[in-house]
This record gives C-alpha cells, sequence and structure tokens, in this order.
C-alpha cells in the first residue's frame, strides 16, 4: 500500500502492464537499531552487522579476564578489529592510551558510541587490518576474525600476525584469543621470540606473543 507511506500518490502512466506513480515521501521517525549491554559496569553499544551484535561473545570475555589478570605492559595499545568497542573501552579505562582499528564503518560507529556512553577516549581509524596504521605499540590486542562471510579464512589472522611485527616496539606484544583448533603456533613462532599460551577453555586459547622477529 503505497499511500501508507506516500502523500499526493498520482498515476501518471499506464502501459503495457505497467504503471507509473509519483508521490511525497512523508517524514518518518528512523527506527533505532542500537542495542546496549553491559560488560564489567562499562555500557556497550552494538548496531546490527557487528560482530557479537548485543551480546559478550566467549572469546572475548576470555580475553578480558586473562587481560585482567596479566594487563598489558606499556602505555599505548592497539585494538585490532575493534568491533563494538568491548576491549577498547577496558584498556581505555585501565588507563591506556588506546587506538581502535576495524574495517566496518559500522562497527566504528558502535566502538565510537561506546566511548561516548562510557566518557571515554580513543583514536579510532579505518582500515583493513594494520593498513592504515602508523607508529609503535607497546601491545596489539585482538579477537581476529577467522571467516570471510560464511567460509573460513585464516588468512585474515596470518596477515595481522605478520603486519604487528611493524607495529611493535622491541619488547611489545600481540595478545589472541583464538579458536583453540586453529594453527597459530607455528605462525606466531615464525614472527615473535616467545610465545605462550595464557588460558584456554574446551574452545578457545588466548595466545601471548613477545618481542618480534
Amino acid at each position: 500500500n503505497v499511500s501508507a507511506a506516500v502523500d499526493t500518490v498520482e498515476l501518471k502512466e499506464s502501459e503495457r502492464h505497467c504503471k507509473l506513480y509519483t508521490g511525497l515521501l512523508q517524514p518518518r521517525t528512523a527506527p533505532d537499531f542500537w542495542q546496549h549491554f553491559s560488560v564489567n559496569s562499562k555500557t556497550i553499544a552494538s548496531l546490527p552487522g557487528v560482530f557479537s551484535h548485543g551480546k559478550l561473545d566467549e572469546g572475548s570475555a576470555l580475553l578480558l579476564d586473562d587481560l585482567n589478570a596479566n594487563p598489558v605492559s606499556g602505555k599505548k595499545v592497539l585494538d585490532a578489529g575493534c568491533g563494538a568497542g568491548v576491549l577498547t573501552v577496558h584498556l581505555m579505562s585501565a588507563n591506556r592510551v588506546v587506538t581502535a582499528v576495524d574495517i566496518s564503518a559500522t562497527a566504528l560507529a558502535a566502538c565510537r558510541q561506546t566511548l561516548t556512553d562510557n566518557d571515554g577516549q580513543a583514536e579510532i581509524i579505518a582500515s583493513d587490518l594494520l593498513d592504515n596504521v602508523t607508529g609503535r605499540f607497546h601491545a596489539i590486542i585482538s579477537n581476529p576474525p577467522f571467516h570471510a562471510g560464511m567460509a573460513r579464512d585464516l588468512s585474515l589472522a596470518r596477515r595481522l600476525i605478520d603486519q604487528s611485527r611493524a607495529h611493535l616496539v622491541g619488547d611489545g606484544e600481540l595478545r589472541l584469543v583464538a579458536n583453540r583448533n586453529l594453527p597459530y603456533h607455528d605462525w606466531l613462532s615464525d614472527a615473535f621470540q616467545q610465545v605462550t599460551i595464557q588460558q584456554e577453555t574446551a574452545r578457545f586459547r588466548i595466545w601471548r606473543a613477545r618481542q618480534p622477529r
């Protein structure tokens, strides 16, 4: 029913089983797609299309636990693939100078809103992994994707590991959460001098790689 959303509907032409209408769109209130949830007393703002929309995923929860138990050393931290900003706002609240990057404009909007809702600040950069990142950091933190659409794609995580070396200080660290069946050990060992498993569950592992080669 066109008239439900359009005023002054007029039939202009009708020929060969087709009709041409004109009309004026009625002003409408945009739907509110935001969802908000709480993580460790922080309000997280999420939008459809952002990873783990509207809830904290199991991998990020484990990574947060590890960051609480074993805080990163150094001040400058990069959140690679920031999503809705769960890790970004945690690191910010731990008095780190945070840069947050994501390829998704929707994720960056959600991360920006999460920071606003928690009176936080961070540099936010649109970037395909670390392609647009400059400078070096004491730590890079990530829950990296391992799917492109529905297909499993480990090239994204491998690129992140390779790119991290150019953006860490000499004793810097890369800390990742990943499904425990993924082959991260060899890739991390090729790129870093020290590689350890911080924590693990039946599904996930926290990898900590230090001193890039």
